[in-house]
């Protein structure tokens, strides 16, 4: 290779000699952390970290060629691998139907993962439980499935105030909070239920929202660490009608009654349920937990008055209820959970 006499070409040099092989790693090239910007040999850092281009099939070296005629093959070949990428991303995002570049959207908030590892001793990887079986993984459920601008609805519409509210280590449980510094409208069974409405500090439409975005994605898409099914089927008209509520262009569906469950056990379980359930009495029920919360969607035709009462949004009082029992539940569909995927095991 050309041994540069000028600075900035011996200090890029120096860097392309001594970083690791690229050997077409796309998904290297993709991160961008290093990478030349003209033939003049400017050169950009970010995060002070090294993206190597030496190695890469698409760059051709060879003795006779000259620094600023290798630079050129490099800048062909980042590009190159770049539009590959992008093209890869570009599809129909599932929430408002328009052709764009996807994230990497997750099933569960991104947030999530961070949280519950800090709440827990050694900052342990969580525990994946799939049909295949159940193993720790610091892998996060995540797909190209929405655009940034939906990832983005999803974001301030729900994700952002509940993750801020649920419980949060011993320190912070706002929801809780909330509910303890109010008068329950009546008890049955060591089960409190509130009137969400009469508490201005609880925010009914983002609880409702971020349970129907959850429950909506779990369905609408193959997961990666699910086998060959989603978690959930909500049928095509659900999903549908879910899919207008949550750009915004319709109300809740009618036939569709949302739970939401505060835990008031001093140690409330830290940990997150991915959506699961099936058919129960003629209709349909999901459940998802995050920590010292559980969310219930019930969807059906003719749900009975006793489910559409407890509704956060459609009954009188938008209740909302507390219960010691809720870990205990909770409790159950997690070893309900192992025991399928124990089962499950080839």
């Amino acid at each position: 290779m050309h041994r540069p006499q000028d600075k900035q070409e011996k200090a890029i040099l120096t860097v392309l000699e001594q970083a690791e092989p690229l050997c077409g790693d796309i998904a290297a090239w993709e991160s961008g952390l290093f990478f030349v910007e003209s033939l003049s040999c400017k050169i950009r850092m970010m995060n002070r970290r090294v993206c190597c281009w030496r190695g890469h099939a698409g760059v051709k070296k060879s003795a006779g060629k000259s620094f600023e005629l290798l630079l050129t093959e490099v800048c062909e070949s980042t590009a190159s691998l770049r539009t590959m990428k992008t093209a890869e991303s570009i599809a129909t995002c599932r929430l408002c139907k328009k052709t764009a570049i996807l994230s990497e959207s997750h099933l569960m908030p991104k947030a999530l993962y961070r949280l519950v590892r800090k709440s827990l001793p050694g900052d342990p990887n969580p525990v994946i439980m799939t049909p295949r079986g159940s193993f720790p993984s610091d892998r996060q459920i995540a797909d190209p499935l929405l655009c940034p601008e939906c990832e983005d609805l999803f974001s301030k519409n729900g994700e952002k105030w509940v993750l801020a509210n649920c419980y949060r280590g011993e320190s912070s449980f706002a929801i809780r909070t909330a509910l303890e510094n109010s008068q329950p409208i009546w008890s049955r069974e060591k089960c409190l239920f509130y009137s969400a409405k009469t508490i201005p500090s609880i925010d009914i439409s983002k609880l409702v929202y971020f349970a129907a975005s959850v429950f909506w994605r779990a369905s609408v898409h193959l997961w990666k660490g699910y086998g060959k099914r989603a978690t959930i089927d909500l049928g095509r008209e659900y999903e549908e009608k879910l899919r207008l509520y949550l750009l915004g262009q319709t109300e809740l569906p009618a036939q569709v009654a949302i739970w939401v469950g505060v835990s008031i056990s001093e140690a409330p379980f830290v940990g997150v349920l991915f959506p699961f359930g099936g058919r129960q009495d003629g209709n349909y029920m999901y459940r998802f937990v995050i920590p010292g919360l559980i969310f219930n969607i019930f969807l059906g035709k003719r749900l009975p008055s006793n489910i559409l009462s407890m509704c956060i949004l459609r009954s009188a009082d938008n209740l909302i209820y507390a219960a010691e029992k809720i870990d205990e539940i909770i409790e159950q569909d997690f070893l309900s959970l192992y025991s399928r995927a124990v089962s499950s095991r080839p």
